[in-house]
């Protein structure tokens, strides 16, 4: 099986880079959420 050189840095950027936008991602509907519950709270007078 041919193997490519391993001239690639040892971080792979591609995979770094979507997983770091997954975890943008993620924060940014766990702080809308949180938003949400305070915001509801705030309503009932809490």
């Amino acid at each position: 099986m041919s193997q490519r050189p391993n001239d690639a840095e040892p971080l792979d950027l591609p995979a770094y880079l979507a997983w770091l936008w997954q975890l943008i991602h993620v924060w940014i509907f766990v702080v809308s959420v949180t938003l949400n519950i305070v915001f509801v709270l705030l309503l009932l007078g809490f």
